[in-house]
């Protein structure tokens, strides 16, 4: 799951060349204090931003400027106009997900569907008084979704069966972090606040009833945000929750019980932030990864009990799994890859997908062919070049995975 903001910028200004692009990409990485809301502002918009794929192999990447759509790892991609996919370019975002045969992403309030690999979307209706579509998540064949009133923020939850939305009867007054769906068909559980306090919510039977828990305070000052960050594919009872303050100090709560107590996990250094997690799969718990947007990635291999910084990964603004290959969206200019792929549980990452690898506007999005020029010389799009930059952004300390340090359960660095 991504936790980057949901608002991707449209660059407005002249394109620079792509060697100063990439000069002053590098020389972000090798900033030890990095502030983590520049390198945010550089990576949405080199960056994939969210990536889903089916069970075919299928896969769909949003950017800023829209959809890439590749028929598999490494494959050239096609690209899909805001337009074609009916979400405006500074509302697109980065959540999109494959479930109930479709391709499925949230963007404008709103949330589209796509049947045919992602060529085509159509918006699908929300009940009444539904309030703004937030965030998707899907577990054994099953989508929830994360809706908030445009009035007062508050959240409500509904869960997809068969063509219709079911109203999964969230406990009112509550203003939540995103939604964590599973495992299972029946699960899902959520972070947030009721009166400016720290709360855990979740569900076992598909939201006809929900258990409210209050979550521990966190010394980080005033306005802290809960957020949910990752849940296990298959033990409820692991659960991973993101705090943060305005004063980009971040902690990670893990609960071993299903929410009933949480105790510190992880504590990177001030300014280092937390953009997403993953959980792969593998004996026992399967590996943790936690993605940063400034330290790169964490790696975990007894449920985040402890974890270890993976030297030379890259800055990740998300994480998600395909399979046993888990992906990670990255700056291409730095780089060399919009998404990057790892194959042996994070502890090596090569390209999977770079903005040359696009070919130019799908054969099913003609209305996009017009604005192709555009893109390509806004996103300085280098077509038919070899994704990877092995030269930038590497040094001999971590690959330019600067600002972190690992930590073990108490929240102490190793």
């Amino acid at each position: 799951m991504s936790l980057r903001p949901t608002h991707a910028p449209t660059p407005r200004a002249p394109r620079p060349s792509l060697a100063r692009v990439v000069a002053c990409s590098a020389l972000l990485v090798g900033l030890a204090g990095a502030a983590p809301r520049d390198a945010l502002a550089h990576s949405l918009v080199t960056s994939a931003h969210g990536v889903a794929t089916s069970p075919t192999g299928e896969r769909v990447l949003t950017t800023a400027f829209g959809a890439a759509l590749q028929s598999g790892h490494g494959t050239p991609a096609t690209w899909v106009c805001p337009a074609q996919v009916g979400v405006s370019g500074e509302q697109f975002i980065e959540q999109v997900h494959y479930a109930l045969g479709a391709f499925w992403l949230v963007g404008d309030g709103k949330v589209q569907r796509s049947t045919d690999q992602g060529c085509t979307w159509t918006t699908v209706a929300l009940p009444k008084l539904a309030g703004l579509a937030q965030q998707l998540d899907s577990s054994a064949g099953v989508l929830w979704l994360h809706t908030a009133a445009a009035d007062d923020g508050d959240s409500r939850v509904l869960r997809r069966e068969g063509d219709a939305w079911v109203d999964a009867d969230l406990p009112a007054g509550l203003q939540l972090g995103g939604l964590i769906a599973g495992p299972g068909a029946q699960r899902a559980w959520s972070v947030g606040t009721r009166g400016g306090k720290g709360v855990f919510v979740g569900t076992s039977d598909g939201g006809a009833t929900w258990v409210e828990r209050a979550l521990p305070a966190q010394p980080l000052g005033d306005d802290q945000r809960f957020l949910p960050l990752v849940g296990h594919a298959s033990q409820p009872q692991l659960q991973y929750v993101r705090v943060t303050s305005p004063t980009m100090v971040e902690v990670l709560l893990r609960s071993v019980d299903g929410g009933a107590t949480w105790t510190t996990a992880l504590k990177p250094p001030a300014g280092v932030d937390v953009s997403s997690a993953a959980w792969l799969p593998g004996a026992a718990t399967g590996t943790l990864l936690v993605g940063s947007m400034v330290a790169g990635v964490y790696r975990s291999l007894d449920a985040g009990a402890s974890f270890t910084k993976v030297a030379g990964a890259p800055r990740v603004g998300c994480l998600s799994v395909a399979g046993k290959q888990a992906l990670a969206c990255t700056d291409n200019f730095v780089w060399g890859a919009s998404l990057m792929a790892s194959d042996d549980d994070g502890l090596s990452w090569s390209p999977s997908f770079c903005f040359g690898s696009l070919t130019g506007p799908a054969t099913c999005a003609a209305s996009c062919a017009a604005g192709w020029a555009g893109v390509v010389d806004t996103y300085g799009i280098q077509q038919g070049t070899a994704c990877g930059l092995p030269q930038v952004g590497v040094d001999a300390g971590g690959g330019g995975s600067d600002g972190g340090a690992a930590t073990d359960a108490g929240g102490q660095r190793a």
